[in-house]
């Protein structure tokens, strides 16, 4: 059995505070940038602040370093990897949207994903003729990188290296029966692990166009080491490597398109893409936007219309408004990140079909 004794540094400064009066045990009398010694701190916090054990001192410091260093460090709970491992249904959801564009929700990046997602996509192409397809990261994880780089390998057909960690290198494999569809990632903050070097995968071979918000930086490799209390901590060792010798981002993977919303509101639209729900979000420009009500409203122009509007040789830059729609006569999708997977889509088919 292997222990690991973790050394407390400034960064646990966020939980002790919370216990009490650290600053006026302290003072003022470091200069500018210069953080002050633990180990003074933690004495003058124990001396002083009534009603607090040494345990609780403990667990403050404890949790306030591994939060600081999260996600290169984390505790692993046996209670959470016997969910994981009872969890079998890794395609959470699948549909289809606007008749032609699929959409599989991934709930977890394991071994046996690659094959659920090929089920998937080819159940809603006995449905319907897809021209696009929809893959949703969001809220997703895992460590298995050989499960990432196999579904990354179903949508190539020529060998390519994809992922590599530690001593572990994947490649896509020359193959005819690719899946050939036109595709958008979507990913949040709570995108991490394998499931974030899935979508760097895809991007970096450019078989998709990423939406959403920067990822969680969870992509790297792990060792786990076992604590005397029974926990397990997970630190990081090294970064991946993404395609051919890119490592993977430091603070996680940029989406290709930024729309950013506030988790609370993410997760409902999961249940419910068209709910109505008063949400700020930010676009690629940096601007608020806030999805609409219901009933008659003025439509956002989306890249199918500019695409359209291009070929039927529109002046862009006119002053013409918008047409009103009625959204009632059609579902109007409100999940933002998920309306411009579909808007994209759109325009790259209109853009096709035009050429």
């Amino acid at each position: 059995m292997r222990t690991i004794f973790l050394h407390p540094v400034t960064s646990v400064l966020c939980g002790l505070v919370l216990l009490g009066t650290v600053q006026s045990s302290i003072g003022q009398s470091g200069e500018a940038g210069e953080d002050p010694d633990f180990h003074e701190v933690r004495r003058l916090v124990s001396e002083n602040l009534k009603g607090v054990t040494e345990q609780e001192l403990n667990r403050a410091a404890v949790m306030g370093f591994i939060r600081e260093l999260y996600p290169k460090v984390s505790l692993v709970t046996n209670a959470l990897d016997h969910a994981e491992a009872l969890e079998e249904t890794l395609v959470a959801k699948s549909a289809i949207f606007d008749g032609a564009f699929g959409y599989v929700r991934i709930s977890k990046v394991r071994s046996g994903l690659a094959k659920q997602v090929s089920s998937a996509v080819q159940v809603l192409e006995s449905q319907n003729k897809l021209t696009g397809l929809i893959l949703d990261l969001r809220f997703s994880n895992g460590q298995d990188y050989a499960a990432a780089a196999a579904v990354a390998d179903l949508f190539l057909d020529a060998d390519r290296l994809l992922l590599k960690w530690g001593d572990s290198v994947a490649r896509s494999t020359p193959k005819s029966d690719s899946i050939q569809k036109p595709v958008a990632v979507l990913v949040n903050q709570r995108t991490g692990g394998a499931a974030e070097a899935l979508a760097a995968a895809l991007q970096e071979t450019e078989v998709s166009l990423t939406i959403g918000s920067q990822t969680a930086g969870e992509a790297r490799l792990y060792g786990e080491f076992l604590l005397t209390n029974g926990q397990r901590i997970r630190v990081a060792s090294e970064s991946l490597q993404i395609g051919e010798g890119r490592r993977f981002p430091e603070m996680g993977l940029t989406p290709d398109l930024l729309v950013a919303v506030d988790e609370k509101t993410e997760r409902a639209f999961l249940e419910d893409p068209f709910m109505e729900i008063a949400s700020t979000l930010t676009t690629a420009d940096g601007e608020s936007e806030v999805a609409a009500p219901s009933g008659l409203q003025r439509r956002r122009m989306n890249e199918s219309d500019l695409i359209r509007m291009r070929g039927l040789g529109n002046d862009l830059d006119s002053n013409e408004s918008a047409p009103l729609t009625d959204v009632t006569q059609k579902p109007l999708i409100r999940d933002p990140a998920l309306a411009r997977a579909v808007d994209f889509l759109k325009g790259l088919a209109l853009f096709r079909k035009q050429r």
